[in-house]
């Protein structure tokens, strides 16, 4: 995508050496105010602003903010390259959302760049989206193991685990790969991320915890899965084992579960879980995205 900007804007956004941000595109359709930005977007049209320059020391951008109300795909984070104004890095909502949620996209660079603008709007989706609380940070990706069947269900009798061994000091975000079951009428699920050992399992209380709603994963109907970002910034210690963990928030029947993938073991050092028994030669789909 290519993007033309229009004026520098100071919102308290982001984090990075200079926190001025531009408008991209037409004015009209683009409301800044102190703590965001509202898109009126027609079809076609780029929209939305550029964040200021930023080192990239990895090869991955974790992106974090609040949107409301936004069409399939009307919402784009894109990374650039300072140097050449080319996207090497690019996310948008693989569902459409209602309400106010908060958003959580990893974009790992399709080529090196030391240092980047980040975009915030809309690639030419009408979109009539508000887009608040936009933080951005490096990250690295790490472990990676992308399973090609289903093999992990999450209910009130189905717990999924997966040990892995980290390479950095913080963990700071996984991407796994799941959809609801049949029925979409029920709890949120829990994402835990606990320490360690071979003799004792899980140690100790969760040292880190999100909500994934159910809502933002695909519904039978719409006939496929996500790979769901979530960002956790915990820190850990390097080379030592943890253990992620996914659960229902409540009471939830079988036929309202939530599917993950899973697979064939080739993940160095870990392994898949159910309900605290390991499941031999197995993993699940799973990324982690980690701080030296």
């Amino acid at each position: 995508m290519r993007i033309t900007l229009t004026v520098l804007i100071a919102l308290s956004l982001g984090a990075a050496a200079d926190t001025r941000w531009a408008r991209v595109g037409d004015p009209q359709e683009t409301a800044v105010d102190p703590s965001g930005i509202t898109l009126n977007a027609p079809k076609d049209s780029v929209a939305g602003i550029v964040s200021g320059n930023f080192e990239i020391t990895g090869d991955a951008i974790i992106v974090q903010a609040k949107v409301k109300d936004a069409p399939l795909r009307g919402i784009t984070f894109a990374l650039h390259d300072s140097a050449t104004g080319e996207s090497v890095g690019y996310w948008q909502n693989p569902l459409g959302i209602i309400g106010e949620v908060e958003v959580d996209a990893i974009l790992p660079l399709s080529q090196k760049a030391k240092t980047g603008r980040l975009f915030a709007g809309t690639d030419r989706i009408a979109s009539n989206a508000r887009i608040t609380a936009i933080t951005y940070r490096p990250t690295k990706r790490r472990q990676a193991m992308h399973a090609s069947a289903y093999g992990a269900l999450v209910d009130s009798t189905h717990i999924a685990g997966q040990t892995f061994v980290t390479s950095g000091t913080k963990l700071d975000a996984i991407v796994f790969r799941g959809r609801q079951l049949t029925n979409t009428d029920g709890p949120d699920m829990i994402v835990r991320v606990y320490k360690w050992t071979s003799d004792t399992g899980k140690t100790g209380g969760a040292i880190a915890q999100r909500i994934v709603p159910r809502k933002q994963l695909p519904q039978p109907l719409d006939g496929f899965e996500v790979d769901f970002p979530l960002a956790l910034n915990v820190a850990t210690k390097k080379g030592e084992t943890y253990f992620i963990e996914w659960s229902m928030a409540g009471p939830c029947s079988a036929d309202q579960a939530i599917l993950l993938y899973a697979g064939d073991s080739s993940y160095a050092g870990g392994c898949r879980y159910e309900n605290g028994n390991a499941v031999k030669d197995w993993d699940m789909y799973l990324e982690t995205f980690e701080s030296d």
